[in-house]
């Protein structure tokens, strides 16, 4: 028994939605980006009315800086006032300091180029412009709650800031995005290293306490001077959409809407070039890399395992005087791993139906080829190989049937998008 047409009908439009909105990712997924820099050079910071600032930061130094400063106000836009219940720090206008050194200049410009190109920014190199706007100082106890920048200045669609070498424990940023949270510690080795982070201006962000000595930090606003709007944030958006599409695939392999027929896995085609040991979300290029982290949040939301794998197709062929008759063709999984890399010993057949993209390789060139000599008959035998990696999308139905060991790992406790091995959500990073 088969499908009827009105079931593979309902099916092909889910599928098809599924591809279209995978496909118009564009580009990775980033929010926020940050890194410890252990030999930046020094910065030659001066302020006004204090000359010359040493650094590493003494905390005798710390005192006659806050002697120059004021509160750090908060609120959002032109909106702001002092509040030491939401905001703790003391802070200069960037009128009020200067950074002498000409090769803290360079390395301003080397991390705006590197800012952009992890963000994902839109707008040529040329078309960024770096702002200098605050010099903080947060003493022991200091803090910021909950806080998200609005547009301070035209064409912001960003925030830089870069920890100076000043010994200090505690005082994470915590920026989050959605799900998602990327935390950006620069206690470590605080004393020496130099520790930046950039973000969009519309991502929320916390500082955590400083529990001890001094955390000094320079912020910049980063501008777009070109004709495009500013630029935000990937939406959330885009990964809620897809996944209320492949919600709807589940939903219809659990009613019977798609008929016998409806595949229990999804493949999603990406690059043909990876080796078996290229098989890892961290060894993906680019693009697929980034199509393939958001799908593994839309598969953290509706409990699907996501995998990578080598696919192989065969296709026998017999020639002869007639035309070419297909004899023969199967589709198998030969390699399956999770998202680290770790390989599962699962023999799967494959349905065209799965193909997100109704992927077929017959009109490409085979990967490999034998061909018999003529039978005697005027016609001959041809075989043909062609393989492809695809990231599997299996709903938690089918995790039974399809991956056993997995399975038996979910029993005891191992959700499937764990077993999956992808990234999780909250990251912590000293910026290594």
């Amino acid at each position: 028994m088969e499908s009827s047409e009105s079931e593979m009908a309902a099916f092909h439009a889910v599928r098809e939605e599924i591809f279209k909105k995978i496909e118009a990712i564009d580009g990775p997924n980033a929010f926020a980006y940050c890194k410890t820099l252990p030999n930046a050079p020094i910065a030659g910071l001066e302020i006004t009315g204090l000359g010359r600032i040493g650094l590493p930061l003494q905390p005798q130094d710390a005192l006659a800086i806050i002697g120059h400063c004021s509160q750090s106000p908060s609120g959002k836009g032109e909106q702001t006032l002092v509040d030491t219940n939401v905001r703790r720090s003391w802070e200069l206008d960037a009128s009020q300091f200067s950074l002498v050194n000409p090769a803290w200049a360079q390395l301003i410009g080397d991390l705006t180029k590197k800012a952009c190109e992890e963000l994902h920014v839109h707008s040529e190199l040329e078309d960024v412009v770096v702002q200098p706007h605050k010099l903080l100082l947060f003493e022991a106890g200091a803090f910021s709650k909950s806080d998200q920048d609005s547009e301070k200045v035209p064409r912001m669609f960003g925030n830089m800031a870069v920890a100076l070498p000043s010994l200090h424990v505690g005082g994470e940023v915590v920026l989050s995005h959605g799900k998602k949270e990327l935390v950006w510690s620069s206690a470590h080795n605080s004393e020496w290293d130099v520790s930046w982070a950039a973000w969009f201006s519309d991502v929320p962000y916390e500082a955590k306490p400083v529990i001890s000595g001094y955390r000094l930090v320079l912020t910049y606003h980063l501008l777009q001077d070109d004709d495009q709007a500013p630029q935000r944030a990937p939406g959330v958006e885009q990964v809620e959409s897809i996944a209320s599409s492949l919600k709807m695939y589940e939903d219809g392999l659990k009613t019977g809407r798609f008929g016998v027929d409806g595949p229990e896995f999804l493949m999603y085609h990406i690059s043909r070039g990876y080796t078996q040991a290229e098989l890892q979300l961290s060894s993906l290029k680019s693009l697929d890399r980034a199509r393939v982290a958001i799908l593994v949040e839309v598969c953290q939301i509706n409990d699907f395992g996501i995998y990578l794998a080598k696919v192989e197709k065969s296709v026998s062929t017999y020639t002869s005087r007639h035309g070419d008759d297909e004899v023969e063709r199967s589709e198998d999984i030969t390699c399956l791993c999770d998202l680290n890399g770790k390989r599962f010993e699962s023999k799967l057949l494959c349905q065209k139906e799965c193909h997100l993209d109704g992927y077929d390789t017959d009109y490409e060139d085979p990967d490999d080829s034998e061909s018999d000599s003529d039978d005697g008959y005027g016609g001959k035998s041809q075989q043909h190989w062609y393989r492809y990696t695809v990231a599997l999308l299996v709903p938690p139905e089918s995790a039974g049937s399809i991956l056993p060991k997995l399975a038996a790992g979910k029993k005891r406790g191992n959700q499937g998008r764990d077993g999956a091995g992808g990234p999780k959500t909250k990251r912590v990073a000293s910026g290594a």
